[in-house]
């Protein structure tokens, strides 16, 4: 649970009034700025593995000394059920979280794809989430050339990189 410790200390953050946290392996295509206005102490958007869980890579809270000490607690007695962070936060929160939309930390997969929802909500994803160890930028830019939605989002991501941050060649 060493990598979960990292996480728990979002909450000894008090000086802040809310945090939004995002995972490195995120790209946010919009400032989620309208979450900084919710009032639950704690919300998350549904995992695609697991939806009856959140995933822990996208998380809005309000930083307090309680839940900093009974997830520290937790973690120091390994009470987690997949050994790490993910499975140490839900167990916390159980059915208390405030559930958001899974647009705030959409996980694409060349394996599964729901291809008619991603159409019906593309325009409205803020952020997504390249879980697993396949990440557009450990892969090459023309490993996911072909259509889809997997091959779109890793396309977005690579046009974000071109405009920010490629070398331009004179």
């Amino acid at each position: 649970l060493h990598s979960a410790f990292t996480k728990i200390e979002l909450w000894k953050q008090t000086q802040f009034r809310k945090i939004i946290y995002m995972d490195a392996d995120m790209v946010a295509w919009r400032a989620p700025d309208e979450l900084f206005d919710l009032e639950a102490p704690f919300s998350a958007a549904p995992d695609i593995g697991w939806p009856d869980l959140f995933n822990t890579g996208f998380m809005v809270l309000k930083p307090n000394m309680g839940d900093y000490w009974a997830l520290h607690a937790m973690a120091q007695r390994g009470i987690s059920f997949d050994g790490a962070d993910q499975g140490l936060i839900n167990m916390h929160f159980k059915n208390t979280y405030n559930r958001i939309s899974f647009t705030y930390n959409v996980t694409p997969s060349a394996h599964y794809q729901y291809v008619p929802a991603y159409k019906h909500f593309q325009a409205s994803i803020s952020a997504t989430h390249f879980i697993g160890k396949d990440k557009p930028w450990t892969q090459g830019r023309h490993a996911s050339a072909g259509t889809g939605p997997y091959n779109e989002i890793a396309g977005k991501w690579w046009s974000t990189y071109d405009r920010h941050f490629r070398e331009t060649v004179s």
